[in-house]
């Protein structure tokens, strides 16, 4: 990694928290979720997810001809930190046309050298986009960093933690199909996507259990009125808004030549057929290894399911262990929407196991305009008009800046994960800077 500002080492680093607030990933968690990598798949630039045995996708400014996306890295880990199950190189990368103009679409592909034989989890397709509603839970994954600090006049100053798969569940809190975006935020200002994030996949798991990538990490997303990050000055945690990816299928499947919706016609309409279903039902849990492929029997799907699952992950059984490994064979006493380190989310806020019925998650309490002097994040005052605040500044650093506009919430603080645009808005005042790995 490379620091953009000179760092005070007399000062202690604070300690990262997982993803921002989330869990780092078990042996085959997740797996089609990749690093992706440059400099002869060295270093890791940008998340991307297998939608295919050979695309994967990430996000339209993840690719950068000065440092071409070259390879891509399957495992736990980024070559960062350690040493990925698998690399396979790419044999070319195409960003959706749009973004280059419009900034619109934050969506890309590469193409790989040669197939990886994994269980992919499908594109979201026709009646499925149903379950991006607001209040929707989902889940996040990439190898970002876990904690990022900006100075007074909004430039970076660290980054820590890129390189490790880690992932946390979300809550839709809006759509934007003029730029195409999913708008996400975390339940305590705390608990989101970071710089290194950028392409990494948003899923949502459906009523038959099986689930579906909708999502590229694109920016950071604060509507405002959260409680203050959990390690100060991380400006990471509210939110993210992600490349809503549905809405470019056609253009990815045009582009690329593979079926990338097997149980999907071009038009949405479901058509079933021989590669349509034995989906993996358990992504989310520890299972197989890397040497068999994370091959697993738990498959279903190949039918059409057009409602959401209750929530991402499966719930404790009433009055019964979840068996997680962190919590000894007992209740762990968590509560709703903690995810141990099998996957599973706690149901029982009280700590002991009384055999009541889990509760379904509340949606989150509506955004609340705050000047941001309190401490909680700022998402009040002014307009944002294509990206220009108040004063009409936008500080192009020449690495083609692109729009946001407020989605119809609070203006939001919007902050590109990586390669690393940040354009950081606080008390009517918007920047932007780049930043690479």
């Amino acid at each position: 990694m490379v620091w953009l500002a000179a760092t005070d080492w007399s000062t202690p680093a604070p300690q990262p928290l997982p993803i921002v607030g989330g869990t780092d990933a078990g042996t085959c968690q997740f797996p089609t979720v990749v690093s992706m990598l440059v400099g002869g798949g060295s270093s890791m630039i940008c998340s991307g997810t297998l939608i295919h045995p050979q695309v994967v996708m990430t996000a339209a400014h993840c690719l950068l001809p000065e440092a071409p996306i070259d390879a891509v890295g399957f495992g736990e880990q980024s070559p960062d930190v350690g040493a990925p199950a698998l690399v396979i190189d790419t044999a070319g990368c195409t960003a959706h046309p749009d973004y280059a103009t419009t900034g619109s679409h934050d969506v890309a592909f590469c193409v790989l050298q040669s197939p990886v034989a994994l269980a992919i989890t499908p594109l979201l397709a026709g009646c499925e986009t149903s379950a991006l509603q607001p209040g929707q839970e989902v889940v996040i994954v990439g190898f970002g960093s876990t904690f990022a600090t900006v100075d007074a006049q909004g430039e970076i100053e660290t980054i820590e933690g890129v390189g490790t798969k880690r992932y946390t569940t979300q809550i839709i809190d809006g759509l934007d199909g003029t730029i195409g975006v999913v708008d996400l935020v975390g339940p305590n200002g705390s608990q989101s996507a970071c710089f290194g994030d950028s392409g990494g996949p948003a899923f949502v798991r459906l009523a038959d259990g099986t689930w579906r990538v909708f999502g590229t990490g694109s920016t950071l997303y604060d509507p405002g009125g959260l409680p203050p990050p959990l390690l100060p000055g991380n400006v990471c945690g509210p939110g993210a808004a992600y490349g809503n990816a549905p809405l470019v299928t056609s253009w990815l499947e045009s582009t690329i030549g593979f079926d990338l919706t097997p149980c999907h016609d071009a038009a949405g309409v479901f058509v079933g057929g021989p590669g349509c279903g034995d989906f993996p039902t358990e992504i989310h849990k520890v299972h197989g290894s890397w040497a068999d492929g994370c091959a697993s029997d738990a498959k279903a799907g190949g039918m059409e399911v057009c409602e959401p699952f209750a929530g991402p992950f499966d719930p404790d059984p009433v009055g019964t262990d979840d068996g997680g490994t962190d919590d000894g064979g007992t209740d762990d006493g968590g509560t709703t929407g903690v995810v141990d380190d099998t996957g599973d989310v706690t149901t029982d806020p009280t700590g002991v196991d009384d055999g009541s019925v889990p509760q379904p998650q509340p949606d989150p309490p509506p955004p609340v305009t705050t000047t941001g002097d309190d401490g909680t994040s700022d998402g009040s005052g002014g307009s944002s008009s294509g990206g220009v605040g108040a004063q009409g500044e936008l500080l192009d650093r020449g690495c083609a800046c692109s729009s946001e506009s407020a989605h119809g919430h609070a203006t939001p603080l919007v902050v590109v994960l990586v390669p690393w645009w940040l354009r950081w808005r606080r008390r009517r005042r918007f920047a932007a800077h780049c930043l690479r790995s």
